[in-house]
């Protein structure tokens, strides 16, 4: 993921960025990977997308606060299906 993000900075420059994140999401964890984790590589995003379950809930977002996030976060608070 941090190889991802560092090629397409480098590949399209932009004023903003977006990254959508797809599959499962719950309580602790989406699209695999911990929102702790998903948080130290995103911290630079100005926007940061799920298309995925229960992500939106306040603890989640607490801990994207909690961890440096500044931008703007779109999640669903329910389930998607």
């Amino acid at each position: 993921m941090k190889v991802f993000l560092a090629v397409a900075e480098g590949v399209a420059e932009a004023d903003h960025t977006l990254v959508i994140f797809w599959g499962h999401g719950g309580p602790t964890r989406a699209a695999g990977l911990s929102y702790e984790v998903i948080v130290d590589l995103c911290k630079d995003l100005d926007i940061l997308a799920y298309d995925a379950c229960m992500v939106g809930q306040i603890e989640t977002v607490q801990l994207y606060a909690l961890g440096g996030f500044e931008g703007y976060m779109v999640a669903n608070l329910g389930y998607i299906g």
